[in-house]
C-alpha cells in the first residue's frame, strides 16, 4: 500500500492547520502536517511527494515564498503542486517567481478550496 499523504498542510497557526484538516479528512483525503517551510521541507525530504502542498505565506522560521523557491530550485521538489494561503496583499511579481498552482486568500472560503483540492487531488481510483 502506498502510504503518500496526499496533502501536506503547512501553516504555523495550529488552529488553521486543525481545521483544514479536519475538512479535508473529512472528504477522504490523506493528510500530513507542519508548523513552518523548514519542517515541510524536511517532510518532503523524508516521505513520498504529496500531491500538493498548501503553505501559509507569513510564518517564523521559513515563509510561504522562501519555501517556495527552495522547491522551486529543487529537482526532487519542483514539480510538486503548491498552494500558498494568505491573509496579506502579495504582489504578482512575487507570485509568479513562486510559480504557484494557486493562491487561496484568508479568510478561506471552504467550498472553494474544497474545489481547489479535489482538482489537483482526484479520489478517483
Amino acid at each position: 500500500m502506498n502510504d503518500a499523504k496526499e496533502i501536506l498542510i503547512i501553516d504555523d497557526e495550529n488552529d488553521i492547520r486543525t481545521s483544514l484538516i479536519e475538512f479535508l479528512e473529512d472528504e477522504g483525503y490523506t493528510l500530513a502536517q507542519a508548523a513552518n517551510g523548514l519542517a515541510g521541507l524536511e517532510y518532503l525530504r523524508a516521505n513520498p511527494h504529496p500531491k500538493l502542498v498548501v503553505v501559509d505565506y507569513m510564518m517564523p522560521v521559513m515563509g510561504g515564498e522562501e519555501f517556495c523557491l527552495v522547491c522551486k530550485n529543487d529537482a526532487q521538489l519542483k514539480t510538486i503542486p503548491i498552494a500558498l494561503l494568505s491573509a496579506a496583499c502579495v504582489a504578482d511579481n512575487k507570485l509568479q517567481e513562486m510559480h504557484l498552482a494557486g493562491v487561496i486568500d484568508k479568510p478561506i472560503d471552504i467550498d472553494k478550496f474544497l474545489a481547489f483540492v479535489g482538482s489537483h487531488c482526484r479520489t478517483d481510483s
